[in-house]
């Protein structure tokens, strides 16, 4: 079972519409950056997310950190096989 905390913010959706990010690239690949590296730790729990989209990442209001979340889909593999 994977249980996730509440995030208080946007998603990753919303702060692409508000055309924001484009005056902010620094913001946004510090984000891009936590997103690889959240990836790749799910990836090393031996979990596949299978359903990454801008509306399943949450970023805190201070643009600081993001969340992956909605792991409805997420399987679990064996990485030994």
């Amino acid at each position: 079972m994977i249980q996730m905390e509440h995030c208080q913010g946007d998603t990753l959706r919303e702060y692409l519409d508000t055309k924001d990010y484009q005056v902010k690239r620094k913001i946004v690949f510090r984000l891009f950056m936590q997103l690889i590296n959240g990836l790749k730790h799910i990836h090393e729990e031996d979990l596949i997310h299978r359903d990454i989209k801008p509306a399943n990442i949450f970023i805190n209001k201070d643009r600081m950190s993001l969340k992956i979340g909605d792991f409805g889909l997420a399987k679990q593999y064996n990485s030994q096989q």
